[in-house]
């Protein structure tokens, strides 16, 4: 069920006789959402398409999808942060996006963290994972 959604329920039986008529439909409305996503967990950091020059590698950062709390997950945040001072890079992806993709100039480690959002708010960051330099 869908939080704040209205539901109109019946309830017949199925007997070895036969079905009965159906009861007259109760509705029900659904309370608002209240408990925001778990953080995602199984965090994986890696690098593609690797530039001898380490002026275009590509990170790439995957988790398990968050437990959705009582409403469905609609997007994550993705911080990759590198060990050298530089500024930390974000994306934020649809629900059903569990992989995306950084272009980056080399650096020697990131730390990566994911947090799931719902109808909640945004749920904890995950654990960093730590992708080490070349």
């Amino acid at each position: 069920m869908q939080p704040r959604t209205t539901y109109q329920i019946t309830v017949a039986n199925n007997a070895v006789s036969g079905p009965s008529p159906a009861s007259p439909p109760v509705t029900m409305t659904t309370g608002m959402a209240t408990m925001a996503p778990s953080a995602p967990t199984n965090v994986v950091a890696s690098r593609a398409i690797l530039d001898p020059l380490g002026a275009t590698d590509t990170l790439i950062a995957s988790c398990a999808a968050a437990d959705l709390g009582d409403s469905p997950i609609d997007k994550y945040f993705v911080t990759m942060t590198p060990d050298n001072g530089a500024g930390s890079m974000t994306q934020t992806v649809s629900g059903a996006t569990l992989t995306t993709y950084f272009g980056v100039e080399f650096t020697p480690n990131w730390s990566v963290t994911v947090q799931a959002h719902n109808a909640v708010g945004w749920g904890p960051a995950s654990n960093p994972v730590t992708l080490g330099g070349l």
